[in-house]
């Protein structure tokens, strides 16, 4: 009998119903039926200030399936396919427990093992269907967020061509309206820098001339125009400045 899962007063194996593991102050356990009505641990007789659920025994014998550590084993359960001692029946008490000397153990055993065995193929095959299940979900998912990135990238290649057509649409159209005028205010700038120099150098002679006696002022004054720029040209280069 394991003395981890089992009480050591009762015998019964802990459980989370009937037979709780309780932890005592001293950390001796003992099942809760036992010890409600006493104040002294059993084992080492101190007094009990505090009790707690021995988690880790419960946990201990959910992992042990109620295996049997007993020296004695000579009975055996067909259905949990483990030997057994006769502490043990009551937790097998419908399970149709054998002698380990039946002649027929054998064949019992083999066909518990075969049924094992077909119940893992089985499961295995409902496993493996799962899986090719969930892999058709997966590629199609895999598949989906292909073809939804290649809209996406080419829908923004395609956009970024739009773009830069109507950019160079837009740069040519800036070009045709701009560069004409900007043409003749150069040329109408060339024309008024010519007329501002040739009126300097009329501006010089006539100081040169200044001291001579006036018939001569008179006779050389008549040579003398000033200099003008194309009245119609400016007239129609500060119209489309205007309106830039």
């Amino acid at each position: 009998m394991d003395t981890l899962t089992n009480c050591t007063i009762c015998y019964y194996r802990y459980s989370h119903i009937s037979h709780i593991p309780l932890i005592l102050s001293c950390g001796h356990t003992f099942c809760k039926t036992c010890i409600t009505k006493i104040t002294k641990c059993p084992q080492c007789r101190n007094n009990i200030s505090s009790t707690a659920i021995n988690r880790l025994l419960l946990q201990k014998k959910h992992e042990t399936k109620d295996i049997c550590f007993d020296s004695g084993k000579n009975l055996f359960c067909p259905q949990c396919d483990i030997a057994l001692c006769l502490n043990c029946l009551s937790n097998h008490g419908t399970h149709g427990i054998i002698s380990i000397k039946d002649p027929n153990l054998s064949s019992i055993i083999k066909e518990s093992l075969d049924n094992s065995y077909l119940l893992l193929l089985k499961s295995n095959k409902k496993m493996q269907k799962s899986l090719e299940k969930i892999q058709r979900v997966k590629d199609k998912i895999v598949d989906k967020k292909k073809v939804l990135m290649n809209m996406v990238n080419d829908g923004f290649d395609n956009l970024i061509i739009l773009l830069q057509i109507r950019k160079q649409e837009i740069v040519s159209e800036i070009e045709r309206f701009y560069t004409p005028a900007s043409s003749k205010i150069d040329y109408l700038l060339c024309e008024i820098e010519v007329g501002i120099n040739k009126n300097n150098e009329e501006i010089e002679s006539i100081y040169s001339i200044k001291d001579i006696d006036i018939k001569k002022q008179l006779d050389e004054i008549k040579p003398f125009k000033s200099q003008s720029i194309d009245k119609k040209l400016m007239k129609k280069v500060f119209s489309q400045c205007r309106s830039i």
